[in-house]
């Protein structure tokens, strides 16, 4: 028995929305908290207080954070002073230089945890290797290891310390 083309269709949409709507409402909530979070540091971060915001989280050189990073895990911090480079939808680089422009270490930044305009800006401006003014930021977010011990993955380079739910401040 041969079925009306408009049948097959409509039988082929139900069949897919039955698998396409758990998967965006899986989506929806695993970004909400993410976005809940990021919002909350920007709003922390925007205020007009200089004293509260140095109060309310360490804060850190970008050179001082590659070297002491991994001694605030867990912690929200402020890295000031880098340039972002090598910005792809899964991670970019908040880059330390030397006065006279010479590279000194990078610090990760998660791209799926951060705030999508400042995403979209840093994808748009901030993807070649090199340091550009347009691209020197302050940034803001949790201090985590990716690689921190789990119990699928016991044992664990050296840690070091990445940054995500980040919130960027440009300096323009």
């Amino acid at each position: 028995m041969r079925r009306p083309l408009a049948t097959l269709l409509f039988a082929t949409q139900i069949a897919m929305s039955r698998h396409f709507l758990p998967s965006v409402l899986a989506c929806i909530a695993f970004a909400l908290p993410a976005a809940a979070k990021a919002e909350k540091h920007f709003k922390e971060y925007q205020g007009d207080q200089p004293s509260r915001r140095k109060s309310s989280l360490p804060a850190f050189d970008a050179v001082d954070f590659i070297v002491d990073g991994v001694e605030h895990l867990g912690q929200a911090v402020a890295v000031t002073g880098c340039y972002l480079i090598q910005a792809n939808d899964w991670m970019f680089f908040c880059a330390a230089y030397s006065t006279d422009k010479r590279h000194l270490g990078n610090i990760t930044l998660d791209s799926k945890s951060m705030n999508r305009e400042s995403l979209r800006r840093a994808l748009n401006n901030c993807n070649g290797i090199d340091a550009d003014d347009a691209c020197f930021v302050d940034v803001y977010g949790d201090a985590y290891d990716p690689l921190a011990p789990r119990s699928d993955h016991p044992e664990t380079p050296q840690p070091e310390a990445w940054l995500k739910n980040v919130v960027i401040k440009w300096k323009d």
